[in-house]
Order: structure tokens, then sequence, then C-alpha cells
């Protein structure tokens, strides 16, 4: 009864994120007319290829945040609380399709970065407390874990989670995500009052460091999970040798 009640919160979450993705795409595709981006391409064909870069890492910038939710959920299910399925909250529901809302708003704004650039900022603002009260969470639960647990893989796959959560500089990451995210806002704000010539170079800068910040922030946290997903398989791997040398 509680791995079905266990599989059935996890098909929920399955279709809540495949409902997210759909309404992404949806409000990203109804919000903009494409007559603008005809427009945009006849008018400025560098400002139409930064727009629709940016367009593309937002969404999988929100592909890889639905991925990784799910995925360690999942992995918290497993070791932080196995005595209980998680249970789907009507909080969660509200969370993942205002999440789907958002980003479908980014996307559309794209093509107009100071808007684009301030929205982004916000996202940091509320991913940092976020973050925050998710280690808050967690941080008891797994010390709880470790002290009840009797199983020594057990016990250092726990210790690999807690690493992860709490030796990375998460919290720190995102405020970095955030500055140099103000520094686009910025430069979109300035672009927006300069000349054309000047207009178009300070543009073109708030673009590459949107795309920049998301693509190396991505890349950081994307090497701490692999970091943490390998550790946990080899963990498994060398108890399951040792076993079957017994």
């Amino acid at each position: 009864m509680m791995a079905d009640k266990k599989t059935s919160s996890f098909e929920t979450l399955n279709t809540l994120w495949m409902t997210a993705l759909a309404i992404t795409f949806f409000v990203a595709t109804l919000i903009p007319s494409w007559g603008k981006y005809i427009e945009i391409f006849q008018k400025d064909k560098m400002h139409f290829a930064e727009s629709t870069t940016l367009a593309i890492v937002t969404f999988i910038l929100f592909l890889r945040y639905a991925i990784a939710c799910h995925y360690e959920l999942g992995m918290l299910a497993d070791h932080v609380d196995e005595s209980s399925a998680p249970r789907i909250r009507a909080k969660t529901y509200v969370v993942i399709m205002s999440l789907a809302l958002f980003f479908g708003v980014l996307i559309s704004v794209s093509d107009k970065i100071l808007i684009y650039a301030v929205l982004i900022v916000i996202y940091n603002l509320i991913d940092l407390w976020g973050g925050f009260q998710v280690q808050k969470i967690l941080r008891p639960l797994i010390d709880e874990r470790i002290g009840a647990e009797k199983s020594q893989q057990e016990i250092e796959i726990l210790r690999t989670i807690d690493c992860y959560y709490f030796q990375n500089p998460t919290l720190q990451r995102i405020v970095t995500i955030m500055f140099v995210n103000w520094i686009a806002v910025c430069s979109a704000l300035i672009s927006s009052y300069e000349e054309k010539g000047l207009s178009q170079i300070y543009r073109d800068i708030a673009y590459l460091i949107l795309v920049l910040n998301i693509i190396i922030s991505e890349l950081f946290i994307f090497i701490w999970r692999k970091k943490r997903d390998n550790a946990i398989e080899r963990i498994e791997r060398d108890s399951s040798v040792n076993l079957k040398r017994k």
C-alpha cells in the first residue's frame, strides 16, 4: 500500500510537471504575436538572434529545473524519509503552476531585454529564499536519519546528500547570479537612454551577460549534482560487491 501511495504521488508529480511545461510553452507563444518576431528579424537580425537564443536558453532552464526537482524529490524520499510517501499538497500545485506561468512570461518578453532582466532578478530573489527554506527543513531531517540509521551504506549516502546541500556554496551561487543579472539590468537600462549606436552595444552586452550567466551557473550545479550522483552510485556498487563476496 505504501509503495502504491508513493508511486501515485510521483505519477502526480510527473503529470504536474508535464502540464507545467505545456503551460510554459502555451504562455510563451500566446502573449507575443509571431508578426513581431518577423518584424524584428527584418529590422535587426542581431536582436532576433539574441532574443531567440535567450528564449531557448530560458526554456531549457525551466526544463532542467523540472527534471532536477522531480529527481531530487525521489532521492530524498528514498534516503531521507522512507517511512512515508511524499504527499502532494495544494501549495505544490500553486508553486509549479506559478513557475510555469512565470517562465512562460519570461520567454515571451525575451525581445524586451530590460523587462526580462528585471524579472529574472526577481526570480533569483525568490530562488534564494526558497533555497534557504529547503536547507532549513532538510538539515534536521538528514541529521536525524544519520543518527538513527544502522546501515553503513545508507549513512554514507546520507552524508553525500548532506555534502551536496550544505557543503557546496549553493546560496552564494544564487547571490552571485543575482549580482551579475543586476549588471545586465543596468546595461539594459542604459541602452534605453543612449543614442542608437551605443544603445545597441549596451543591449548586446545585456543579452550576452544573461545568456552566459544562465549557462555558466547551470554548469556549476550540474557538476555538483554529477559528483553527488557518482558518489551515491559508487557507494551502492561497492556495497553490492561486498555482499556478493560474503
